[in-house]
């Protein structure tokens, strides 16, 4: 097997950097004359704290091809991809009457971002890293029939498709419900999920109606948990004790994590207190975990400079904690 030279630091972190990913974003919030919180500059403003960081040479950079239907259907109905794309092409104002223009770029980049995760779960087979990241993706409030807030196109959910029969967890850490995943591929047979967040409604921008959804109902298969707005490290620790060992207990043969950095203490849009204590800990555990078959995703991070410092943070996590990997 041919397997890619370590970084500097011995790791075998690999990192998408892909161009058609990286324009996610909107130039325009779906309300005229407003600006968007979630831009298209959001890789660039990383890649600079990155090197500013020293850390961009400590990476294995890669590229992928865009999913194709047939990969986005494993997810998405084939009416709501079509409509998706006949509404942006058209520029309409929203995609979900509410946050999400249906700007002409958004299928493509949508595409790619998924494209990339599919890619990343491939090189991760072949023994290509040691984990995978990818700070353009973690778009976990798309339906298979819909999109929301922000999401035009789940790529977590049609990861985790792809990804099937093997024996997955999930772990959402992202401010906000990962509705989209838990709603369109939660009974999926071998997925596991957890999923830490703020509770529904208590967000500053909140209209208490259906802006986020209700909190789900517990089950056996999940670990959801809502923690209160303006909850700190110690409020996450006490429920990740119980997540780690439930998820050691799933035996997964995949770990897929969403590290959105909105809970960090901060964001724009997130109430949650978090240090970087937070996801330093989650990856650490989730390396040793997963054994060379993890893949994270970005999620939220709102401005731009919080969302590459928090995203510089989850890099310099895996870079440091990747000696917990069998045989790293």
């Amino acid at each position: 097997m041919n397997r890619p030279p370590a970084s500097s630091t011995g790791a075998r972190i690999g990192l998408h950097v892909g161009r058609a990913a990286a324009a996610y974003g909107f130039t325009r919030a779906a309300q005229p004359g407003k600006i968007h919180l979630l831009a298209p500059d959001r890789f660039e403003v990383y890649w600079d704290e990155l090197e500013k960081r020293g850390l961009a040479s400590k990476i294995l950079p890669f590229e992928a091809p865009t999913a194709t239907d047939e990969e986005l259907a494993r997810f998405h109905t084939p009416d709501y991809l079509r409509w998706m794309r006949a509404a942006c092409a058209v520029d309409q104002p929203s995609l979900d009457q509410g946050p999400t223009p249906a700007q002409p770029h958004i299928p493509a980049a949508a595409a790619a971002v998924a494209g990339a995760c599919l890619d990343a779960a491939r090189r991760l087979a072949r023994g290509d890293f040691d984990a995978a990241f990818l700070p353009i993706a973690g778009f976990h409030h798309a339906w298979p029939e819909r999109a929301r807030q922000y999401c035009a196109i789940n790529d977590s959910g049609v990861l985790l498709r792809f990804l099937a029969p093997a024996r997955v967890a999930y772990v959402d850490i992202d401010a906000h419900l990962g509705d989209g995943v838990l709603g369109g591929a939660g009974r999926d047979a071998g997925l596991f999920i957890v999923d830490v967040h703020q509770r529904a409604r208590t967000f500053w921008y909140s209209k208490f109606d259906d802006d986020e959804p209700d909190e789900p109902l517990p089950t056996a298969q999940h670990h959801v948990v809502a923690l209160e707005p303006r909850s700190g490290d110690d409020a996450f620790f006490a429920t990740w004790d119980l997540a780690i060992r439930s998820i050691e207990r799933h035996r997964p043969e995949w770990v897929v994590l969403n590290a959105g950095v909105d809970g960090l203490k901060g964001d724009l849009l997130g109430g949650l207190r978090y240090t970087s204590a937070v996801h330093r800990r989650v990856i650490a555990d989730l390396l040793g975990l997963a054994r060379g078959r993890l893949i994270v995703v970005g999620g939220g991070g709102y401005g731009a400079k919080r969302a590459a410092s928090g995203w510089c943070e989850v890099t310099a996590a895996l870079l440091e904690h990747s000696s917990s990997i069998p045989g790293g």
